[in-house]
């Protein structure tokens, strides 16, 4: 099993909270957690999850309930997603329409700062 690792990397401009492994009903909190505490941090959070390799039910929830969260605090959340697992999951569930996603974390960041 991969395990979920997240951390926090706070720029000037925006917050990234990079996720990496499987976010599953094992390690989703640990994500919930992370963007929970940004949610009174900053105005604009990018969540990186390019090294993402699995995400189940548990942690496509956790990404609607922060959507919900960040959107009525007026917090721009954007997503970078490289597995096509994974995007295929957020496609199918239709969570690439309620999520912003961006292809590169350059042009998330670029984006959240203009």
């Amino acid at each position: 099993m991969d395990s979920c690792q997240v951390t926090v990397e706070h720029d000037r401009d925006c917050t990234v909270v990079h996720v990496r492994g499987e976010v599953d009903v094992a390690t989703s909190s640990l994500l919930r957690d992370a963007l929970l505490c940004e949610q009174e941090e900053t105005s604009h959070v990018v969540l990186d999850m390019r090294e993402v390799t699995l995400i189940d039910s548990t942690g496509l929830s956790v990404l609607v309930a922060a959507q919900n969260r960040f959107r009525e605090a007026g917090v721009d959340l954007r997503a970078v997603i490289e597995s096509p697992h994974v995007l295929r999951v957020m496609a199918i569930t239709g969570l690439d329409g309620v999520l912003t996603l961006c292809p590169d974390l350059l042009s998330a960041c670029r984006a959240v700062a203009s």
